[in-house]
């Protein structure tokens, strides 16, 4: 099955380490990063535009000045209504001292549908207010279209 995963632990009641799961075409990766809740509900609330514009799409990137940890884009896919989640998970690579700034990094790109985004924003809804642990998204491969 594959899945983006995203779960939320506050730091406080303005910002939280959110961090991502995905497990799509062979690949597993986990990053996390820290974000406002205010940045969160911007990408939340993106996502509420049917269709979903390239010039407008939902769009959430945190990290450090070095690199992206986490970087989420839902973009249109093709003229069907498909849309495609663009996913970029970076974690410091463990190479021992004197190598700071380098990252393993994943780029993945997988399709979902406005239906599953919708349930995700549902459960993504329910989990920033504390009523679940995670929210997920249901992707599909390129043979689910």
């Amino acid at each position: 099955m594959n899945i983006l995963s995203l779960s939320y632990v506050a730091d406080d009641d303005w910002h939280g380490e959110l961090a991502v799961h995905v497990v799509a075409d062979g690949f597993d990766a986990r990053a996390s990063a820290w974000f406002s809740l205010d940045r969160i509900y911007a990408f939340l609330n993106a996502m509420n535009a049917i269709p979903i514009e390239e010039s407008s799409a939902p769009l959430l990137e945190g990290g450090t000045v070095h690199e992206v940890h986490v970087g989420l884009r839902i973009v249109p896919h093709n003229r069907t209504g498909t849309l495609r989640v663009e996913c970029r998970l970076a974690s410091r690579a463990s190479l021992g001292p004197g190598h700071v700034n380098l990252y393993n990094t994943l780029r993945l790109y997988v399709l979902t549908t406005y239906g599953d985004l919708q349930s995700f924003q549902a459960e993504l809804r329910k989990m920033l207010a504390g009523g679940q642990d995670s929210a997920e998204l249901h992707l599909r491969g390129m043979h689910d279209f």
